[in-house]
Order: C-alpha cells, then structure tokens, then sequence
C-alpha cells in the first residue's frame, strides 16, 4: 500500500523521488544570481532614496531565497530520512 491515508505517502520510492524534488527545486533557486545583482543596486550606480530601498530589498530577497533552499534541503533529508526508515509512518 503506497499510501497510508490520503495525502500521507509511506512508500519510500516515493519518499525518495519527493526528495530528489526538492533538492532540484533549492538546486534552482540557487541559479538566482541575487549575489551578482547586489553590488550594481549600490551607491556607485545610482544615488538616492530609492536605490537604498532597491538595495535593501534584493539583500533581503537574497536571505529569503537562501533561508527557502536551507528549508528545502531539510525537508529532503527528512524525507530520505522517512524512505531509510524501516517503518516510514
């Protein structure tokens, strides 16, 4: 039975490809190159309030992004994690 109840997956083939999901999905996130944009939205590009907010807001984009890839490989682990289990429930 490849799912305990619905919405539950417990089968670990499952589990597993879910994890390779995931690792792909923070794998891409990780293709956003916020760290390369940064430097051109400081003051030597352009001067004034509004470049200090396009600033503030790509650096915390940035932390968003990188605390999103650190949930998402956590989650995959948990997963792998569940598959290795002898029982995944």
């Amino acid at each position: 039975m490849a799912v305990l109840c619905e919405g539950v997956i417990d089968d670990p083939l499952q589990l597993q490809r879910r994890a390779i999901e995931l690792r792909r999905l923070a794998t891409s996130i990780e293709q956003v190159r916020f760290g390369a944009v940064l430097p051109l939205a400081g003051t030597s590009t352009w001067l004034g309030p509004s470049a200090e907010a396009c600033r503030h807001q790509l650096a915390s984009s940035a932390d968003a992004l990188g605390r999103a890839v650190a949930s998402l490989r956590g989650d995959a682990a948990w997963l792998d994690a569940r598959a290795a289990s002898p029982n995944p429930r």
